[in-house]
């Protein structure tokens, strides 16, 4: 075994690095090699006409000069680029493995004495394992992993991050080749080896080329072993084939792996989120390779609380842990404890325990006892989180509240922070969970049918005898809508389809139609479908479940069963077809007036509704030509007025008696901002009546989560002044956690930009975090508690005098 230095990675084929202790030249051999070649063609007393080549050719041996380096080096020229003004060539720097474009006059002849020591970057490919990728058959509904002629980009990006975090790098060299060395990689992390070749083949990025391996291993090793256990085992036939099977098999929570991987907040609602591996595998990768660092902190106690329903799931999964190789470095813990007086007291957490599993009564219990031992507590995991909310709701609030506090502290500012959710289905508090403790989540839900339920689909049930069906039907549907419908109708034959279509077209509603002996017709039933509809428009589709999927309909404002759905799949289908249409509680905002640190007015930003900035441009254009001053001022109605060299909509709050006074000052609200100001009655212009039916977009937006430090009722002006500055007329993403009348309440609220060339997303900030930071603000976990509280009893109260029981 030898150790390489990898100094540059193309893919698992390719890989260029520096041998050390290979063939017995040193370091120093190459930077004496280095300071020659330097000396040398640095020399001016050098006959240059000699030293330049009289032709240039692939494949040969150079030295140039690198611009970047400011030095002389060994080059491969790959490839001549003609020029009408220069001749230039494509070389590769055989001693830094980098690829550079080199005028010809910074060529040089390779002098003899320079071509002694073997090029130090050799080319490496790692042997026995060659790449997969996913195929993915919309129509067949499945994917499979596929052998591919090239490596995929996550699979070097994978390669590239074990690269990094390995504190040493080690290969077995295989065979020698002109080319390129077929070698073993092995990457030492904490004090976990790795080989990087088996691996990829169990991070399914590979599969094993034929090199003597009897059939069964030379299958990928299951996803549970990742790179906890790097060796090969004997399995069982079957167990070969279910490693075989495509992730979906494995349960479509394998689309939560990258977001666990990385650390984010993640929700996940699966039929097999009862398996703990589902999130484990990803989770256990993220704390070995980002997370461990944290263990040196002065503060002791584990970093991940894993909480388990009951003691034999909690078991299953500590044994889970017991089988893997992270005992060695997370030393993981299983605790239960009971009520009996001083258990709980009389506990002992090691100090090197960094993975506790445990349930939500004894964790409760612990923190009462122990709760300066949970301070760095940076990841929360809740497995099969219905039965959790289910069994234990208080315990749940109390550990949820004590890992907000932990992770809001100011100090843990760049510390990591992630909490994990399984579960099988979605119940009621699943959104409190998301809204209030999981800022910017991944929400995977492979369960079209609780899918839909978090999507808040407000379900309607009409009993009616089979032989009344289509009566009630044209009874339930609006034919002349306020606002414009996609209604899609599903039967469960073709002549249930043409019963319908017949009975709907002769109420002369716009109504389509395609089932299995219509399939010509689905092209113009699309084409017809997705035309934009207007008000008082309803656009009615018929349709046999076996059609939908041909269809690929997302956008139904409502789903008819007409046939009731013979499976839950086949009901959660239907139910998809909205899923354009389903909640949001991500509602994007432009905060343009900041009243105090936490309480804004600005605007809700939709991406796909252009109106008032249409609006906006319009009006700047009709004031650029004219500016009629307003002929009345009348309280109540709508103006315009010119502020900052823009034309804004005001509403006239009060008109004072004019008296002998030639200019009042007239109190306005700025309609589309939110700020109430006084403005001169000269600067009052007419608003032409196309510019009154756009709503008013200006709402007030509360950041809960914070308040001002010492108990003090109002911010200090220096807070606001900094929070202004900074987010003023720039986009945010905010979670609206509660909603009255023309006030939005958030819990988070971070500006989110893209990166410049990348479609990625990085989040700048968080504006609770900012606040904080002034060092004038506390959390304040109890707020939404707090407003939910006034609500009820507001609602209570109206009820017992007899008003409106809803706003």
């Amino acid at each position: 075994m030898v150790k390489i230095s990898i100094v540059k990675v193309e893919n698992p084929s390719c890989l260029w690095g520096r041998v050390f202790g290979g063939s017995g030249e040193t370091t120093e051999d190459y930077a004496d090699l280095q300071t020659q070649m330097n000396l040398f063609y640095h020399d001016v007393t050098q006959d240059l006409h000699s030293l330049k080549p009289a032709s240039f050719e692939e494949g040969q041996v150079y030295v140039v000069y690198w611009a970047l380096k400011k030095s002389w080096c060994r080059a491969v020229v790959l490839s001549i680029i003609r020029d009408p003004t220069c001749l230039q060539t494509l070389c590769f720097l055989v001693d830094h493995g980098e690829v550079t474009v080199v005028p010809s006059e910074n060529m040089r002849v390779a002098s003899e004495k320079f071509l002694k020591l073997p090029f130090w970057v050799r080319k490496f490919h790692l042997s026995r394992v060659q790449p997969t990728t996913l195929r993915v058959s919309f129509f067949a509904e499945k994917s499979e992993l596929k052998p591919s002629a090239q490596w995929d980009c996550s699979a070097t990006l994978y390669l590239h991050n074990l690269l990094q975090a390995s504190v040493q790098t080690e290969v077995v060299l295989h065979e020698w080749e002109s080319e390129s060395t077929a070698i073993e990689l092995f990457v030492t992390i904490g004090n976990i080896k790795i080989c990087v070749n088996d691996d990829l083949v169990a991070k399914k990025f590979a599969y094993y080329s034929s090199s003597g391996l009897d059939a069964c291993d030379r299958a990928p090793l299951p996803c549970s072993y990742s790179i906890l256990t790097p060796t090969l085992s004997k399995c069982s036939h079957k167990q070969t084939e279910q490693n075989l099977r495509s992730p979906g098999d494995h349960g479509a929570e394998s689309y939560s792996w990258p977001a666990v991987a990385r650390g984010c907040n993640t929700f996940i609602i699966s039929q097999n989120a009862d398996q703990p591996l589902g999130y484990l595998v990803p989770l256990l990768t993220h704390l070995l390779l980002n997370s461990v660092h944290v263990s040196h902190a002065s503060s002791s106690g584990p970093i991940a609380v894993l909480l388990c329903p009951g003691w034999e799931k909690a078991q299953l999964v500590y044994d889970l842990l017991e089988e893997t190789n992270v005992s060695q470095t997370l030393h993981p813990l299983i605790m239960l404890v009971g009520i009996g007086k001083d258990q709980a007291k009389d506990v002992k957490i090691p100090k090197n325990c960094l993975l506790l599993v445990t349930t939500p009564f004894s964790f409760v219990r612990l923190l009462s006892s122990h709760c300066f031992l949970f301070l760095r507590l940076y990841h929360l995991l809740l497995d099969e989180a219905d039965e959790l909310f289910t069994r234990a709701p208080d315990q749940m609030e109390s550990i949820l509240q004590h890992f907000q506090k932990v992770t809001s502290r100011v100090e843990k500012g760049s510390c990591p922070r992630q909490l994990i959710a399984a579960a099988r289905r979605w119940s009621s508090p699943m959104e409190k969970l998301i809204s209030c403790h999981m800022p910017n989540p991944y929400i995977v839900i492979s369960v079209l049918e609780e899918a839909a339920l978090y999507g808040n689909i407000q379900q309607v049930v009409l009993m009616t005898p089979e032989n009344n069906k289509i009566s009630v039907l044209l009874d339930a549907l609006d034919f002349c809508p306020d606002v414009g419908q996609k209604t899609l109708i599903v039967a469960n034959s073709a002549q249930e389809v043409e019963d319908v279509f017949q009975a709907l077209s002769s109420q002369s509603a716009f109504c389509l139609k395609v089932h299995e002996g219509l399939l010509d017709q689905l092209d113009f039933v699309l084409q017809q479908w997705k035309k934009t509809i207007g008000p008082r428009t309803h656009i009615v589709l018929v349709s046999t479940s076996e059609c939908l999927k041909g269809l690929g309909i997302r956008d139904a404002s409502c789903v008819v069963h007409f046939g009731f759905p013979s499976s839950p799949r086949l009901f959660g289908s239907r139910l998809f077809c909205m899923v354009e249409n389903f909640q949001n509680l991500s509602v994007q905002v432009l905060p343009l007036y900041i009243k105090t640190a936490s309480v804004y007015y600005g605007r809700l930003v939709n991406s796909s509704d252009e109106g008032f900035e249409s609006m906006a441009s319009e009006i700047n254009s009709y004031y650029a030509d004219t500016k009629p001053g307003a002929k009345e001022l009348l309280q109540g109605a709508l103006y315009a007025v010119q502020e900052d060299g823009v034309f804004h909509r005001v509403k006239i709050l009060s008109v004072p008696d004019p008296g002998e006074s030639l200019f009042n000052s007239i109190s306005v609200r700025f309609v589309d901002i939110g700020k109430e100001v006084e403005v001169k009655s000269y600067q009052v212009l007419e608003l032409p009546e196309q510019f009154h039916s756009l709503p008013h977009q200006a709402v007030e937006i509360v950041v809960c989560g914070v308040k001002p430090v010492d108990a003090e009722m109002e911010w200090h002006p220096k807070v606001t002044r900094a929070i202004s500055q900074k987010i003023r007329g720039l986009q945010h993403q905010a979670r609206v956690v509660l909603s009255l009348g023309n006030t939005l309440f958030v819990h988070h609220m971070v500006r989110v930009t893209k990166m410049a060339g990348t479609r990625a997303l990085i989040n700048e900030y968080s504006l609770q975090s900012e606040i904080l930071k002034t060092g004038m603000g506390v959390s304040n976990p109890e707020h939404l508690d707090v407003l939910r509280e006034l609500l009820q009893d507001s609602v209570v109260n109206q009820t017992k005098d007899g008003g409106p029981t809803n706003g």
